[in-house]
């Protein structure tokens, strides 16, 4: 069973489909030592129940959840702990590139937070140019990256992703890469 946190603070658990078409799932969950509550609202494929989604209204809690069937001897039970770091942001959306008079290539992209303050975002970008096909991966701590030192004669490919950092949690899950974009322009060389 794989549970994740969305950034508008939705629990969502799915679990993998069992073949034997005649098992009734019941999923249950709770918060610390308080009482169990049954899934509000199942995900269903193929007409058979796959996951449960929950509204939270905190994520700063720790969360136990109990998966059991009629057919099963006994239940799955799974100890979330801290559910900000089962957190999966969005991926960072809008990325625009741009020279900038001092010879650098800025990125900008925007990220949505849901849930979550600005202050609790850190990001990975990763670049190629067209030279190269290995991925540079770089940290940032803002909607921002600048790469120094370009090679204008280059096309170069940028993508994003996002992650809570250390300030508001520690979550387990990178978001998924943005969308790429691409800045440079061909060059084409011609022997005289």
């Amino acid at each position: 069973m794989d549970c994740t946190v969305s950034l508008y603070r939705v629990l969502t658990c799915l679990w993998k489909e069992q073949t034997d078409l005649n098992n009734n799932y019941t999923f249950d969950y709770w918060y610390g030592d308080s009482s169990s509550a049954h899934c509000p609202q199942y995900l269903v494929a193929n007409h058979k129940p796959i996951g449960c989604r929950i509204a939270l209204s905190n994520t700063f809690i720790s969360c136990t959840v109990k998966l059991s069937t009629a057919n099963q001897r006994s239940p799955i039970i799974r100890k979330l702990g801290r559910l900000q770091d089962l957190v999966k942001m969005d991926p960072p959306s809008y990325l625009h590139v741009e020279n900038t008079s001092s010879l650098e290539l800025l990125l900008t992209w925007n990220q949505t937070y849901g849930s979550f303050p600005e202050h609790c975002m850190t990001y990975q970008v990763q670049y190629q140019h067209m030279a190269s096909n290995m991925w540079t991966v770089k940290d940032a701590s803002r909607t921002s990256f600048t790469l120094p030192s370009y090679d204008p004669r280059q096309i170069y490919t940028f993508q994003v992703r996002s992650q809570i950092n250390r300030n508001c949690g520690n979550s387990k899950f990178w978001s998924d890469w943005s969308q790429a974009v691409t800045w440079g322009r061909n060059i084409t060389v011609t022997g005289k």
